[in-house]
Protein backbone atom coordinates (compact mmCIF):
# COMPACT_ATOMS: atom_id res chain seq x y z
CA UNK A 1 0.00 0.00 0.00
CA UNK A 2 2.82 2.36 0.89
CA UNK A 3 4.50 1.76 -2.49
CA UNK A 4 1.24 2.57 -4.31
CA UNK A 5 0.91 5.81 -2.35
CA UNK A 6 4.49 6.80 -3.20
CA UNK A 7 3.88 6.10 -6.90
CA UNK A 8 0.71 8.18 -6.87
CA UNK A 9 2.51 11.06 -5.18
CA UNK A 10 5.32 10.84 -7.73
CA UNK A 11 2.82 10.91 -10.60
CA UNK A 12 1.06 13.92 -9.14
CA UNK A 13 4.38 15.73 -8.62
CA UNK A 14 5.81 14.95 -12.09
CA UNK A 15 3.71 17.49 -14.02
CA UNK A 16 4.80 20.20 -11.60
CA UNK A 17 8.45 19.35 -12.10
CA UNK A 18 8.29 19.86 -15.88
CA UNK A 19 5.88 22.79 -15.95
CA UNK A 20 6.89 25.89 -17.84
CA UNK A 21 7.84 29.01 -15.96
CA UNK A 22 5.81 32.18 -16.59
CA UNK A 23 7.50 35.56 -16.13
CA UNK A 24 6.03 38.77 -17.50
CA UNK A 25 3.50 36.84 -19.57
CA UNK A 26 6.23 34.73 -21.20
CA UNK A 27 6.20 30.98 -20.59
CA UNK A 28 9.72 29.58 -20.36
CA UNK A 29 10.16 25.85 -21.01
CA UNK A 30 12.13 23.69 -18.59
CA UNK A 31 14.55 22.58 -21.34
CA UNK A 32 15.77 23.88 -24.70
CA UNK A 33 17.98 22.30 -27.34
CA UNK A 34 21.44 23.81 -27.63
CA UNK A 35 23.21 24.47 -30.93
CA UNK A 36 25.21 21.28 -30.54
CA UNK A 37 22.07 19.20 -29.94
CA UNK A 38 22.56 18.86 -26.20
CA UNK A 39 19.96 19.96 -23.68
CA UNK A 40 20.09 23.17 -21.66
CA UNK A 41 18.00 23.49 -18.49
CA UNK A 42 16.09 26.49 -17.19
CA UNK A 43 18.07 28.18 -14.41
CA UNK A 44 15.81 31.19 -13.82
CA UNK A 45 13.91 34.06 -15.41
CA UNK A 46 13.20 37.66 -14.49
CA UNK A 47 11.22 40.66 -15.67
CA UNK A 48 13.20 43.79 -16.66
CA UNK A 49 11.36 47.05 -16.17
CA UNK A 50 12.50 50.60 -16.69
CA UNK A 51 10.53 53.48 -15.19
CA UNK A 52 7.65 51.06 -14.48
CA UNK A 53 7.51 49.97 -18.16
CA UNK A 54 7.92 46.26 -18.90
CA UNK A 55 10.88 45.97 -21.28
CA UNK A 56 11.62 42.25 -21.48
CA UNK A 57 11.39 38.89 -19.80
CA UNK A 58 14.81 37.24 -19.69
CA UNK A 59 15.77 33.64 -19.00
CA UNK A 60 18.99 31.75 -18.50
CA UNK A 61 19.48 28.16 -19.69
CA UNK A 62 22.53 26.15 -18.63
CA UNK A 63 23.94 22.62 -18.85
CA UNK A 64 23.72 22.23 -15.05
CA UNK A 65 21.70 24.61 -12.88
CA UNK A 66 23.33 26.63 -10.13
CA UNK A 67 22.62 29.59 -7.88
CA UNK A 68 26.32 30.53 -7.83
CA UNK A 69 27.20 33.35 -10.27
CA UNK A 70 30.86 32.25 -10.43
CA UNK A 71 29.87 28.75 -11.52
CA UNK A 72 27.43 30.04 -14.14
CA UNK A 73 29.99 32.47 -15.58
CA UNK A 74 32.58 29.72 -16.14
CA UNK A 75 33.50 29.99 -19.87
CA UNK A 76 33.76 26.18 -20.05
CA UNK A 77 30.01 25.81 -19.44
CA UNK A 78 27.50 26.05 -22.30
CA UNK A 79 24.63 28.47 -21.67
CA UNK A 80 22.00 30.61 -23.38
CA UNK A 81 20.61 33.99 -22.34
CA UNK A 82 17.21 34.67 -23.91
CA UNK A 83 15.45 38.03 -24.05
CA UNK A 84 11.75 38.12 -24.98
CA UNK A 85 10.87 41.76 -25.64
CA UNK A 86 7.60 43.09 -24.24
CA UNK A 87 7.33 46.44 -26.02
CA UNK A 88 7.71 47.83 -29.53
CA UNK A 89 10.35 50.09 -30.98
CA UNK A 90 13.44 49.24 -28.95
CA UNK A 91 16.38 50.46 -31.03
CA UNK A 92 19.78 48.80 -31.39
CA UNK A 93 21.50 51.73 -29.68
CA UNK A 94 19.29 51.24 -26.62
CA UNK A 95 20.07 47.52 -26.42
CA UNK A 96 23.77 48.13 -27.02
CA UNK A 97 23.99 50.95 -24.47
CA UNK A 98 22.43 48.64 -21.87
CA UNK A 99 25.03 45.94 -22.60
CA UNK A 100 27.92 48.42 -22.47
CA UNK A 101 26.66 50.00 -19.25
CA UNK A 102 26.13 46.59 -17.63
CA UNK A 103 29.56 45.32 -18.61
CA UNK A 104 31.24 48.53 -17.44
CA UNK A 105 29.37 48.41 -14.11
CA UNK A 106 30.36 44.80 -13.45
CA UNK A 107 34.02 44.74 -14.53
CA UNK A 108 37.23 46.61 -13.90
CA UNK A 109 38.60 48.94 -16.56
CA UNK A 110 41.26 46.48 -17.75
CA UNK A 111 38.64 43.77 -18.42
CA UNK A 112 36.37 46.22 -20.24
CA UNK A 113 39.30 47.31 -22.43
CA UNK A 114 40.35 43.71 -23.11
CA UNK A 115 36.81 42.84 -24.25
CA UNK A 116 36.23 46.02 -26.29
CA UNK A 117 36.85 44.51 -29.73
CA UNK A 118 34.78 41.38 -29.06
CA UNK A 119 32.00 43.47 -27.57
CA UNK A 120 31.95 45.72 -30.64
CA UNK A 121 31.63 42.60 -32.82
CA UNK A 122 28.76 41.32 -30.70
CA UNK A 123 26.91 44.65 -30.63
CA UNK A 124 27.16 44.88 -34.43
CA UNK A 125 24.90 41.80 -34.50
CA UNK A 126 22.09 43.59 -32.63
CA UNK A 127 19.05 44.06 -34.88
CA UNK A 128 18.24 47.64 -35.87
CA UNK A 129 15.00 47.47 -33.90
CA UNK A 130 13.11 44.89 -31.85
CA UNK A 131 9.43 44.80 -31.08
CA UNK A 132 7.02 43.15 -28.67
CA UNK A 133 7.34 39.40 -29.14
CA UNK A 134 10.83 39.44 -30.67
CA UNK A 135 13.28 37.02 -29.05
CA UNK A 136 16.98 37.83 -28.95
CA UNK A 137 19.25 35.01 -27.78
CA UNK A 138 22.93 34.81 -26.90
CA UNK A 139 24.22 31.23 -26.80
CA UNK A 140 27.69 30.29 -25.59
CA UNK A 141 29.39 27.11 -26.76
CA UNK A 142 32.79 26.59 -25.09
CA UNK A 143 35.60 26.86 -27.60
CA UNK A 144 33.30 28.31 -30.26
CA UNK A 145 32.15 31.59 -28.72
CA UNK A 146 28.76 33.29 -28.55
CA UNK A 147 26.10 33.13 -31.26
CA UNK A 148 23.44 35.83 -31.50
CA UNK A 149 20.04 34.96 -32.94
CA UNK A 150 16.82 36.85 -33.50
CA UNK A 151 13.59 34.84 -33.47
CA UNK A 152 15.59 31.64 -33.94
CA UNK A 153 17.59 32.90 -36.95
CA UNK A 154 21.36 33.18 -36.39
CA UNK A 155 22.82 36.65 -36.97
CA UNK A 156 26.46 35.80 -36.33
CA UNK A 157 29.01 34.59 -33.82
CA UNK A 158 31.85 36.12 -31.81
CA UNK A 159 34.70 33.69 -31.14
CA UNK A 160 35.70 34.77 -27.65
CA UNK A 161 34.68 32.58 -24.69
CA UNK A 162 35.05 35.19 -21.95
CA UNK A 163 32.63 37.56 -23.72
CA UNK A 164 29.59 35.51 -22.69
CA UNK A 165 30.69 35.56 -19.06
CA UNK A 166 30.89 39.36 -19.27
CA UNK A 167 27.39 39.56 -20.76
CA UNK A 168 26.02 37.25 -18.10
CA UNK A 169 27.56 39.45 -15.39
CA UNK A 170 25.19 42.22 -16.47
CA UNK A 171 22.37 40.01 -15.14
CA UNK A 172 24.03 38.17 -12.23
CA UNK A 173 27.11 40.25 -11.38
CA UNK A 174 27.61 42.68 -8.51
CA UNK A 175 25.58 45.43 -10.25
CA UNK A 176 22.59 43.75 -11.98
CA UNK A 177 19.39 45.56 -13.10
CA UNK A 178 18.18 44.83 -9.54
CA UNK A 179 18.88 42.38 -6.75
CA UNK A 180 15.52 40.73 -7.38
CA UNK A 181 16.33 40.36 -11.07
CA UNK A 182 19.64 38.65 -10.26
CA UNK A 183 18.04 36.37 -7.68
CA UNK A 184 15.33 35.29 -10.12
CA UNK A 185 17.88 34.49 -12.86
CA UNK A 186 19.88 32.52 -10.26
CA UNK A 187 16.74 30.55 -9.40
CA UNK A 188 16.66 31.78 -5.81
Amino acid sequence: MRAVLLILLALLWAPLAVAEREVGGVEWPQHVEAQDGSELTFNGAALRTRFLVRVYSGALYVAATSADPAVLRDPQRPARMVIHFLRDGIRADQVNDAWRDGITANHDEATVEALAGALDELLALTPEEVDDGDVLAYEHVPGEGTTVSLNGEPRGRVDRDELFAALLATWIGDDPPSGGFRDAILGR
